[in-house]
């Protein structure tokens, strides 16, 4: 990068080139840190709209599950109708005991209405589940967005501190008189 300033050390001198050399820097350093903002804010946006889509299943599964057993209070509610009128119809006939009597019947009806409800029941709670399932699905792709943005960001920050480096490796072989060092001498301590 030091090769890019020459012509301007060379033309200008060195305040130039090294506010150029500065410019050049912080744009460097600025836009992955501009990236790394925007990652953050794209994941978050994300994670709001997984969050909220599984919010919209959980009630979903809720208002399912309410509707069935409701309903089969509905169908209970038919049940003890339709047993009453059974037993009333019996009662003008009078009580048999033979096959195909009035027990069977009555234990038949109650079978059916039984099987109704329990089908209700357990067609509402497989639809929550299976919305929770998903709800929990939506969940887990929020986090895993946010953790992405996170990973996206982080990646940045690194890309900004190694433009920042660069710039100052840039800077520190430059020199005010319009040429460059060639021997750096690097000291740890």
């Amino acid at each position: 990068m030091i090769e890019l300033f020459q012509p301007v050390l060379a033309l200008f001198g060195g305040e130039v080139a090294i506010a150029m050399a500065v410019a050049a820097a912080a744009a460097a350093i600025a836009t992955p840190i501009m990236a790394a903002q925007a990652a953050e804010k794209q994941a978050k946006t994300e994670k709001k709209m997984y969050e909220y889509n599984a919010s919209l299943q959980r009630a979903e599964g809720e208002a399912r599950d309410k509707a069935a057993k409701a309903e089969e209070q509905k169908i209970a509610q038919r049940q003890r109708l339709y047993r009453g009128s059974q037993k009333a119809t019996m009662a003008k006939q009078g009580f048999s005991i033979e096959e195909g009597s009035n027990i069977d019947v009555l234990a038949n009806t109650y079978g059916e209405f039984a099987n109704d409800r329990l089908t209700t029941l357990r067609n509402g709670m497989l639809e929550k589940m299976s919305l929770n399932a998903s709800a929990n699905l939506s969940s887990m792709q929020g986090k895993a967005a946010m953790q992405r943005g996170k990973n996206q960001a982080r990646a940045s920050y690194l890309s900004a501190a190694g433009a920042g480096l660069k710039g100052y490796d840039t800077l520190s072989g430059l020199n005010w008189g319009g040429s460059v060092k060639q021997d750096k001498e690097w000291e740890l301590w």
